[in-house]
């Protein structure tokens, strides 16, 4: 009796184990070639300086890319630049001098192949200035899958 239980017993935790859904893998990305729109349609522009944050900036390379968007369209593309010891993206951002749209970020990790994009958004203004060397804006990031 007491193998018989031992049995059933071994044989509802593997079914159960089975049942269990498995971690979702995160997708990995082919690096982004992203162009930028032409500034003769959005002659105007803004700039920030960010950096990326804690959870993802350990992964950092020179490979990386930065892009601001507006949907699917290319707005700006981060110049990556070392301060102290603390890498730092250079953006110009591009648009019109009656821009009401949201600006998102993307950031493409070389390393791991994974694409991430902003939480946060911010609205288009004209020569605005966003972060600074000193006190750069951290962008938190989600992994896009």
């Amino acid at each position: 009796m007491k193998k018989l239980s031992i049995i059933s017993l071994l044989i509802i935790t593997l079914l159960t184990g089975m049942a269990c859904k498995k971690d979702k893998k995160a997708t990995s990305f082919s690096t982004p070639n992203w162009v930028l729109v032409k500034k003769e349609l959005h002659p105007y522009s803004m700039t920030a300086v960010i950096k990326i944050d804690e959870a993802i900036n350990k992964t950092i390379n020179i490979t990386d890319q930065l892009g601001v968007f507006v949907g699917t369209e290319c707005r700006g593309k981060g110049a990556q630049v070392t301060n102290n010891g603390t890498t730092l993206f250079y953006v110009q951002i591009h648009g019109s001098a009656s821009e009401q749209s949201n600006l998102s970020f993307r950031y493409y990790n070389a390393k791991n192949g994974y694409m991430y994009e902003s939480t946060q958004q911010i609205s288009f203004t004209v020569d605005d200035n966003i972060g600074s060397v000193d006190n750069p804006w951290v962008i938190l990031l989600k992994q896009m899958n």
